[in-house]
């Protein structure tokens, strides 16, 4: 092979892995846009500025999590004491669940509230009480731009797929409804078997 030849495939070459790198940069890009950004819902409440979310995001269907809650001033000073006196309730599926927070060690203005969302779905915290000489009575909902709903956790298990608890309880009930007329079955069998025996009898009987 000729330089000149050895030459062209290398420039060539170069030339297919920039068009190649560029095609997946614009992929990435394109998935970007499309896919809802997610982060801890803010709010301006008096002299304070609050945040509240999900402490890991996106949120998964039967896995720990917790309300995550940051407060602080406007002029940046974190509000410690705040689990005395702000209470938290969970909405989802119709069903509300109080749900006490505490102060993380070394975190000053940051508390924590655990608790397992077992629905996939969007779900409400309602924080109410006083920060400071504050009284609060809000609502921080799930969505684009505010913070996660809950997610499936087949949509982020790799790179196999679980059976989730709801699809596993589906399918022991569908075997114990098989056993179940399986059993109704044995059950009219043996009756069967019993009814036909004691009218045999009978008949020997008479026939004696």
């Amino acid at each position: 092979m000729s330089f000149n030849t050895l030459y062209g495939l290398i420039v060539n070459t170069s030339k297919i892995t920039r068009l190649a790198a560029g095609v997946v940069c614009a992929s990435l890009l394109s998935i970007a846009a499309v896919l809802p950004a997610f982060a801890h819902q803010q709010k301006e409440l008096g002299n304070y500025n609050v945040e509240v979310g999900f402490t890991a995001e996106p949120a998964v269907q039967n896995q720990m999590n917790a309300i995550e809650f940051n407060a602080e001033t406007k002029d940046g000073k974190k509000v410690e004491g705040l689990e005395a006196t702000v209470k938290f309730e969970v909405t989802a599926g119709g069903k509300t669940q109080p749900i006490a927070i505490h102060a993380v060690e070394g975190a000053p203005g940051h508390y924590l509230g655990e608790f397992m969302p077992t629905l996939v779905g969007d779900y409400t915290f309602h924080m109410t009480g006083k920060i400071e000489d504050l009284a609060v009575d809000e609502k921080f909902d799930s969505g684009p731009n505010r913070f996660s709903p809950v997610v499936s956790a087949r949509e982020v298990q790799f790179p196999n797929k679980l059976q989730s608890l709801d699809e596993l309880g589906a399918q022991l009930a569908a075997a114990d409804a098989k056993i179940s007329q399986a059993q109704t079955f044995g059950i009219a069998g043996v009756v069967a078997g019993v009814l036909g025996l004691i009218v045999g009898v009978a008949a020997l009987v008479k026939r004696k």
